[in-house]
């Protein structure tokens, strides 16, 4: 019987594309036994919800060194609980010991990197791993790398913009939607609420936030007389992207990935840390004509304002940016993903 190994770091990003690989394993090969390793506080729950057990301890305070030791212990114990028949990675530090450890014993490992250039982690454990699957149609030397394309969740339902409106409480008009990924940026949230505090003009905007913002966000909202959905989170990122009319967020792949689905026209405001693999990403659409995009170190707060509402204005952008967006293939359902990942 198969054991397949899915690890993955904290975030959303490297988490959804394996809960999705996962998940259609599950339904193609019901005998096979799913295992993941992800120490999120955020995701654990609903990957335990999906039938999955799942490893990795939640660390609450940041000691690279204690992480290290607890890490490399952690990979000890579950390859040896587990002893998977294949392992697949999807990047970050947390799950490298365990990728090196069966890597170096030559078992069947690949990885997978959503991004346009490789994470430092992904980078170094392509040299142990038998296959290294692709985000973006990037072309690399090398017989062990494929290309995967960026899968689109398998639970997202449609609703016309009006309907998914109604939905979230809001009215039928023009609607903005912020967010910062699955951990929140302060970058993003104080620049956007500035935003909308200074913007005139009748509209509407949806704010996640992240946790750690979240009642110092919602409550400056309540002080300003706009019409704001502040959400900590909402797993429901279908039903945002289609109330909105722009959307202004971070580059990972994955969030990329949706814009295209979406077919929403964007501010992307890349992470300028972590390798600076979201700029690249960022850059990509950029070249493409996909996006606009705002260099957070480079350009800062008024910047962004003064681009979001460029692009507000503009309908004539906001059509050539869907337009281009559209044409941009890098996601993936679930079944191509799956075939792309077991069948190459």
């Amino acid at each position: 019987m198969k054991r397949i190994l899915f690890c993955c770091d904290k975030s959303g990003g490297h988490i959804y594309p394996a809960l999705i690989l996962a998940r259609r394993l599950q339904k193609v090969n019901p005998k096979a036994k799913i295992y993941f390793f992800a120490p999120s506080n955020i995701f654990k729950q609903q990957i335990k919800d999906s039938g999955f057990k799942v490893y990795g301890a939640i660390l609450k305070k940041r000691n690279i060194l204690l992480e290290l030791i607890v890490r490399a212990i952690e990979a000890v114990y579950v390859i040896a609980k587990v002893a998977p028949t294949k392992t697949i990675g999807f990047g970050g530090r947390d799950s490298f010991f365990i990728i090196l450890f069966l890597g170096l014993m030559s078992l069947d490992v690949s990885i997978y990197e959503p991004n346009v250039i490789m994470g430092k982690a992904n980078r170094f454990l392509a040299n142990f791993a038998q296959k290294v699957f692709l985000g973006f149609p990037i072309k690399r030397k090398g017989k062990k790398n494929k290309f995967a394309g960026i899968p689109i969740r398998d639970d997202f339902n449609f609703s016309s913009a009006k309907e998914a409106r109604e939905k979230l409480g809001l009215e039928d008009k023009f609607t903005i939607l912020c967010f910062g990924g699955s951990q929140g940026s302060a970058f993003l949230n104080e620049a956007f609420a500035d935003f909308i505090q200074e913007k005139d003009g009748d509209f509407q905007a949806i704010h996640i936030c992240g946790q750690k913002q979240y009642s110092e966000i919602k409550h400056f909202y309540d002080t300003i007389n706009k019409k704001v959905v502040i959400k900590s989170y909402y797993s429901d990122m279908a039903l945002l992207y289609q109330a909105a009319d722009i959307v202004v967020c971070r580059a990972g792949a994955l969030t990329l990935a949706e814009l295209a689905y979406f077919r929403k026209a964007a501010v992307l405001v890349p992470y300028p840390y972590a390798g600076a693999h979201q700029e690249e990403n960022a850059r990509y659409f950029s070249q493409h004509r996909a996006a606009v995009v705002v260099y957070q170190n480079s350009l800062g707060r008024e910047s962004l304002k003064r681009e979001i509402n460029n692009l507000c204005q503009d309908k004539k952008l906001q059509e050539e940016l869907k337009e281009n967006i559209s044409k941009i293939n890098i996601w993936c359902d679930a079944d191509n993903f799956y075939t792309r990942i077991f069948n190459m």
